[in-house]
């Protein structure tokens, strides 16, 4: 358990995939059978095309393909072929800090205070300070500098770190890169407190809860997501949607006969009005997202509903802008186009989902780039953590 807990928190690189599958590269395998086969095409397969060879009931191809596209990659595009079993995922389950996901953050900053560090919030950077060509520090917004006695490290979204030194500093490929840069598929965040808990019927009687779930009806629903990204409209239909309900396993964040609803998913952050539209129809749309909801939760109705806050795409980046265009995952990283760790301004490096692999709570931009880090510093990272 050590081990494994290890490897998702990017304290140790993860498994290859092909420690768990056949490879997909060799199309000359000595295997011949069709699961050699649909393995080694799986690459280039869609989500939708791949689930429906595995499964014959359009309920499970919806299924684990609502649930896969929260990297960043819809069902419907070559490339999502893995999607088609998401939802073993799901029942594998992963783990959940404590009192939120806020309290990795919490207990990151208590353990820099506890070794002499100083965490300072709401202190937004606007320019980095360039003297003789190198980072030596930050100013904020409120005038304040800061000075790095040997670098300065960005989680900053690097669309807006390109704001705050000479564009001449980054060098044309950079630029280059930077600027053919996409965001992935906005997400919305809809939160409910409520009284009672959420109990889902089952087919012979009874009910099940869990502390995640997917809604999706029907598998062809996948590919409404990219036209309407590509439109900016909203077919609310039958968009996928995750379900969380942490409070069902850890108490702390819920009184006894109350729980917490979370749905969230992906709608486009460009409407055709503009993004600003948002502020007049989320309530509209959280709405008629929760009633679909509800269709699910006979137990429950609007009645149990006691407070709600109500996050949009637009909402989500003026709370983070790092969250580009309401891009929590801070690109689509389909195509490996990754800031580096080293920034090409020197004294400066980047870590967070702008860096390989991407988005998610992993801990491995941030080890990865301590390793540069210590490189540049003449350390190694077995040196500094006293392990191999």
């Amino acid at each position: 358990m050590d081990d494994f807990y290890a490897a998702r928190s990017g304290l140790i690189p993860p498994l290859p995939w092909s420690t768990f599958s056949p490879p997909f590269s060799d199309p000359a395998s000595s295997d011949p059978s069709r699961e050699a086969i649909f393995f080694q095409r799986l690459e280039v397969l869609s989500g939708f095309d791949a689930a429906r060879q595995l499964w014959e009931s359009p309920q499970m191809q919806a299924a684990n393909i609502s649930g896969g596209r929260w990297g960043g990659v819809q069902g419907s595009d070559p490339g999502s072929g893995s999607q088609a079993w998401s939802m073993l995922t799901h029942m594998n389950g992963r783990p959940m800090p404590k009192g939120g996901s806020g309290m990795v953050s919490t207990s990151l900053g208590r353990f820099i205070e506890a070794h002499q560090g100083t965490v300072l919030t709401n202190m937004p950077v606007v320019a980095l300070m360039i003297e003789d060509g190198r980072c030596t520090g930050v100013e904020c917004a409120d005038g304040s500098r800061f000075r790095g006695r040997k670098g300065v490290v960005s989680t900053i979204h690097v669309k807006h770190l390109m704001q705050m030194a000479p564009s001449d500093l980054w060098g044309q490929a950079f630029t280059d890169s930077v600027e053919v840069w996409q965001p992935e598929m906005a997400m919305f965040a809809f939160h409910f407190a409520l009284k009672g808990s959420p109990e889902y019927p089952l087919a012979g009687g009874g009910s099940v809860t869990g502390a995640e779930a997917s809604i999706m009806e029907r598998p062809e629903s996948i590919f409404k997501l990219n036209e309407d990204n590509a439109r900016g409209e909203l077919t609310l239909e039958d968009y996928p949607l995750q379900i969380v309900h942490a409070a069902g396993y850890d108490r702390s964040r819920a009184p006894d006969g109350f729980s917490l609803l979370k749905i969230e998913g992906g709608m486009p952050y460009a409407l055709k009005e503009g993004p600003e539209h948002w502020d007049a129809i989320k309530d509209e749309v959280a709405d008629q997202v929760l009633d679909r909801y509800l269709r699910y939760t006979p137990n429950l109705t609007r009645e149990n509903v006691l407070a709600r806050v109500i996050m949009s795409p637009i909402d989500i980046e003026r709370m983070n802008p790092a969250m580009w265009r309401g891009s929590v995952h801070h690109l689509d990283k389909r195509w490996g186009n990754f800031a580096p760790y080293r920034m090409p301004i020197p004294g400066l490096y980047q870590t967070g989902a702008c860096t390989a692999p991407g988005g998610s709570v992993t801990g491995q931009p941030g080890r990865n780039a301590a390793i540069a880090i210590l490189e540049d510093d003449g350390k190694t990272l077995a040196e500094v953590v006293g392990r191999g």
